[in-house]
């Protein structure tokens, strides 16, 4: 059997798009054969992160080539840019992390930087096309705008607590209730210290 892949390109307009994304959580198959819709970062941050590292995600089929086509012929990008882009669409790892108790953490010195993130899960029934289980659960990720997938949560602010910058961050980019789905001290799993060289920092990841 030989498939011919056919391709387009549109420009909308940005309320078309917010009101896609609004609508595809409510459409036939959200959460079976697509589990929910991203915006690609085409910057590069001056770190190399961004599109770079968003190129550096698994694609289906021809999507990248597609990807890549598409911003040329279109002119979002510049060929050079592609380039450099794939160049630098390089696995960057994950550091060694320390791992440590909630209370441990807090007893870090003042220098250290907090951030709190939350990973959500549902159960999730059902069956993919109709005979593939869908593995009992489903789990909410997020694309960052440094290219990167992530989970909800972010750097807390001065003098809140681990379990208040989440309940904060879950708001501002979920539009959660902290009354109804507040994250608690009885929800945390671990803390992780960790140190970049680079910035002379010392992280603390909740």
């Amino acid at each position: 059997t030989q498939f011919c892949l056919h391709f387009y390109a549109k420009q909308i307009s940005l309320a078309t798009l917010e009101q896609m994304e609004r609508s595809a959580i409510v459409c036939s198959h959200y959460g079976s054969e697509v589990m929910g819709v991203v915006r690609c970062p085409l910057h590069t941050l001056p770190s190399g992160r961004g599109f770079p590292d968003f190129l550096h995600h698994q694609f289906t089929g021809i999507s990248k080539t597609q990807l890549l086509c598409g911003v040329e012929r279109r002119g979002l990008l510049t060929a050079a840019e592609i380039q450099a882009a794939l160049k630098a669409s390089v696995a960057h790892g994950e550091s060694v992390y320390k791992d440590m108790t909630r209370e441990e953490a807090l007893k870090m010195p003042d220098h250290v930087i907090h951030a709190s993130h939350v990973v959500l899960y549902t159960p999730l029934a059902g069956k993919l096309f109709g005979k593939y289980d869908l593995n009992n659960y489903t789990v909410m990720i997020q694309m960052r705008f440094d290219g990167s997938l992530g989970f909800p949560g972010g750097i807390a602010d001065k003098g809140e607590t681990p379990e208040m910058a989440v309940n904060r961050e879950m708001h501002e980019e979920l539009g959660c209730s902290v009354d109804k789905f507040a994250v608690t001290s009885h929800d945390h799993l671990f803390s992780k210290i960790s140190s970049n060289p680079h910035r002379n920092k010392t992280w603390c990841f909740h």
